[in-house]
């Protein structure tokens, strides 16, 4: 059976990742519209926030720390972007045309997880390790910090789309 991610009720922003009936993450973000976000893996912590307008990053750090674990920038003309940490490792996301799936790879180039996402009402997501994934120290927060990119992403499509029909009214 294949790790999923998904909401927990339709409008709050409240994820579980299960494998099977076992919950092995969570996310939440602190409110509707904020970009501030918790995420959990076993006993691990993070707190995620997006900051920045033209050129966007999410700033990560420990749960209860202002110490920054590291950064994701936003690729500018591309989908996706990098992920540094502060112990110099790098990480690459990519997602398609139709924000249908969201790719990491290491810095070598070789993929390390991979999500099928979609949801009308309620967004979810089939997750893929590759080989050797799960002997990553980084697994956890990389799938924590995917999914924040994710749900951001979809947040940023529902508003466009919102704007656009109030355009067009």
């Amino acid at each position: 059976m294949r790790p999923e991610w998904h909401q927990l009720k339709s409008g709050r922003p409240e994820f579980e990742l299960l494998d099977g009936v076992r919950v092995i993450a969570t996310l939440a973000f602190s409110n509707s519209l904020g970009t501030l976000a918790t995420a959990t893996a076993g006993a691990a912590g993070w707190t995620f926030k997006r900051v920045g307008f033209f050129q966007q990053r999410v700033s990560i750090r420990a749960r209860g720390s202002e110490a920054s674990l590291g950064e994701f920038v936003n690729g500018t003309w591309t989908e996706g972007g990098t992920l540094t940490l502060r112990n110099g490792r790098r990480f690459n996301a990519t997602t398609n045309l139709w924000n249908t799936k969201w790719r990491v790879e290491d810095d070598a180039g070789r993929l390390v997880l991979r999500f099928d996402y979609g949801g009308v009402f309620r967004l979810h997501a089939f997750v893929d390790l590759a080989e050797g994934a799960r002997d990553l120290a980084e697994l956890p927060l990389l799938l924590t910090l995917s999914w924040y990119l994710v749900v951001m992403q979809a947040r940023e499509a529902e508003a466009s789309a919102a704007g656009a029909v109030i355009l067009l009214s």
